[in-house]
């Protein structure tokens, strides 16, 4: 139809704009070097929650094994909405239909 072949127009000039192609890609750059060390942030951050006031000789070693799983978890829990929510921001939300891609 003439409607999406002038979308189709539109989003090649879109594509062919330097300031559009670099503002997109420095964007996913950026939020794939924010969520690749998240993993190890969960661990580090896990670690230094439990040192907080985890004491070996007050608590013992039984506490450290009960409480660690559950704050990982948690933390996890917390990486994966904000994983979703970068996602939102890169992507958007569905919907159906003939879209921009820009």
């Amino acid at each position: 139809t003439k409607a999406l072949k002038q979308q189709e127009d539109e989003a090649m000039q879109d594509l062919d704009s330097p300031r559009t192609w670099w503002g997109f890609n420095v964007y996913l750059v950026a939020v794939a070097l924010l969520s690749a060390p998240l993993p190890e942030v969960t661990w580090m951050i896990t670690y230094i929650i439990l040192c907080s006031f985890w004491d070996p000789d007050r608590h013992g070693f039984l506490c450290l094994i009960v409480l660690l799983p559950g704050i990982h978890f948690l933390l996890t829990v917390i990486d994966l909405f904000l994983l979703i929510a970068l996602k939102w921001s890169v992507m958007g939300v569905y919907k159906e239909g003939d879209h921009r891609f820009f």
